[in-house]
């Protein structure tokens, strides 16, 4: 099933690719699998049904929420705390759209879960794909749990 993880992992970078650039205007310069994720990130998470992969994760840093905050909102007296979680929850929505629509196409059905903040439960039967990716200055990560 090589093929399959290569295509998820194809998938993920172009969802988060076309997520970042679309919506803040920023640049992914790389891009690399890990088997680790940074520690003390904030994280999202959103199940999906349909799909070979059954959720989706993303960790992101305070820094990355914060240029975020700045390009989307363009008002200083809004601090991220207030907004940290409908970051979070708009760039995931966005990004498992464009990632199923990759992996599936535009004519595949899929239903996609509410996002869900600091995610605590695993599958201990599925895979894990983690990509790391360099989007401006920022180090974030995507994840795909399935069966691959």
């Amino acid at each position: 099933m090589v093929y399959m993880r290569d295509k998820v992992i194809n998938s993920m970078v172009l969802g988060i690719t076309n997520t970042v650039e679309t919506m803040f205007f920023m640049q992914v310069f790389d891009h690399i699998e890990v088997f680790e994720i940074q520690t003390g990130l904030n994280s999202v998470s959103m199940e999906v049904k349909n799909s070979i992969v059954t959720r989706l994760d993303l960790y992101a840093g305070d820094d990355f929420l914060d240029s975020v905050r700045e390009v989307i909102l363009d008002e200083q007296d809004i601090s991220l705390e207030d907004v940290k979680d409908d970051i979070l929850a708009e760039i995931m929505n966005m990004f498992s759209g464009k990632f199923l629509a990759e992996i599936g196409g535009l004519n595949h059905p899929f239903e996609l879960g509410l996002p869900i903040r600091n995610p605590s439960y695993s599958d201990p039967s599925s895979q894990r794909i983690i990509v790391s990716v360099k989007v401006e200055a920022f180090q974030i990560y995507v994840v795909a749990h399935g069966q691959f």
